[in-house]
């Protein structure tokens, strides 16, 4: 925002702004209208300054507790392909998992499979396994924080959530492996909907943001999905392991 005094001792207002690479000169008015007419767009550069600021403190919560997010997803991944490769299976072009015939495996593809750990070894198991469980326990109790900024109150709310969820998918009972799936189905849940309540309140006028948090939406979603179905997916070919105390 510009101002000018002409020999008439009249001020002028203008304001500039970029369109099109080139940076143009708009005139605002003379006098108290146009000093009027300066202050509302002062003020509203103020507003988007505010909440440029306000959402970049957002966003980089948001990218910090989706990091967690994706190393506690990738964790439980790695066990969940050690599990099933050692037992036999594989994914066909990354399709589903299947039950692979021994006579058709190569030296090499018998090599990969009998180097992962098997339900036979219980050290690694363990370490992988409490490996997982402690970025579980940090996400979500990351995730509560950024959700409700502190509030001790809310934030047992939703982990009371977040437990009769998992309470409904079986999760009392079932094996380390499958206790794992479970919790990821309940920590994707609560990015999922946190991330639609901001979806709500970034508003039509803010597209840049609202790109941003859709993006991270969607990603969430893939993520939530993808582990229904690895829940879905052990239960069906790994009945017994998915309850019992060695499917780690």
């Amino acid at each position: 925002m510009s101002t000018k005094k002409r020999p008439n001792d009249r001020v002028y207002h203008y304001r500039s702004y970029r369109q099109g690479g080139k940076v143009r000169t708009e005139y605002l008015g003379a006098g108290a209208l146009g000093q009027l007419v300066a202050d509302a767009h002062a003020a509203r550069r103020a507003r988007r300054r505010a909440h440029r600021e306000r959402w970049q403190a957002v966003a980089e919560q948001l990218q910090e507790v989706d990091g967690r997010v994706e190393r506690f997803t990738a964790a439980v991944d790695v066990l969940l392909q050690a599990s099933f490769a050692s037992r036999g299976f594989h994914r066909p072009n990354r399709g589903v998992w299947r039950r692979r015939r021994r006579q058709s495996m190569t030296n090499g593809t018998m090599a990969r499979v009998a180097s992962l750990p098997t339900a036979g070894d219980p050290v690694q198991d363990e370490q992988r396994c409490h490996h997982a469980v402690d970025l579980a326990e940090a996400t979500e109790t990351a995730y509560i924080a950024t959700v409700t900024g502190g509030d001790q109150t809310l934030g047992k709310s939703l982990r009371a959530k977040l437990r009769a969820m998992e309470a409904e998918l079986g999760m009392d009972g079932s094996g380390p492996l499958e206790r794992l799936l479970v919790r990821r189905i309940s920590l994707t849940w609560l990015q999922v909907h946190h991330l639609d309540l901001l979806l709500a309140q970034v508003g039509p006028e803010n597209l840049r943001d609202m790109k941003y948090v859709g993006g991270m939406r969607n990603r969430a979603h893939r993520r939530m999905l993808t582990a229904i179905k690895s829940l879905a997916t052990i239960r069906k070919l790994l009945p017994t392991d998915g309850h019992g105390a060695g499917n780690g």
